[in-house]
């Protein structure tokens, strides 16, 4: 098997396997400082949060005229949104897990990885796939030869996006990786697979 090289600008790492095949590790979304102050603010509130649902639940349940349909509802709400910080401060904080791409001939393997969880401040348009990509589930894919001839690079509004369709989904390829590195990606694959 030949080994497949990068260009030296580009941050996409390459091993070869045990069977020989190369491998390439894509580079994720680059995560900014500001994560871990949003980390130590949902840190600090869950500590509130906390106190407050302890004493709202000692209230239903020891409560001197029995518990309140505003303060069952209450805490039901309060559990629901603590749930919801606990979740972001796991998804901030955990370790970011890279797409890879095996050249398999003549099959493509792909892992999306776990990439970090987007956030955004300021301006809302554009961001239509902020809730698709909160749960993002992983995916590992085998794409045939027909489904690799499918692979293309689409300009859009926010930018390029490196394309492959599997069944009747469009897989986004080199989500974290700029524009120029999509470009070299693809270019890399179309030489491997002569598309």
């Amino acid at each position: 098997m030949e080994t497949v090289t990068p260009p030296a600008v580009s941050r996409i790492q390459v091993a070869t396997d045990r069977n020989g095949y190369s491998t390439l590790t894509l580079p994720t979304e680059r995560r900014g400082i500001a994560r871990f102050g949003i980390s130590l603010f949902l840190l600090c509130w869950l500590g509130g949060w906390a106190i407050g649902w302890i004493v709202a639940f000692r209230e239903v349940v020891h409560g001197t005229k029995g518990p309140e349909a505003f303060l069952i509802f209450w805490l039901i709400a309060w559990t629901v949104g603590g749930a919801w910080a606990m979740w972001c401060l796991w998804r901030l904080l955990r370790p970011a897990v890279p797409e890879t791409i095996k050249f398999a001939k003549p099959n493509l393997f792909y892992d999306s990885g776990i990439q970090p969880m987007p956030f955004y401040f300021g301006y809302w348009r554009g961001r239509t796939d902020y809730w698709k990509k909160m749960f993002e589930k992983r995916k590992r894919i085998e794409f045939s030869p027909q489904e690799i001839r499918t692979l293309k690079l689409r300009e859009t509004g926010d930018g390029n996006r490196l394309t492959i369709d599997h069944d009747n989904d469009r897989i986004d390829i080199g989500t974290g990786m700029t524009e120029v590195e999509r470009e070299l990606l693809s270019q890399m694959i179309k030489t491997e697979y002569q598309i």
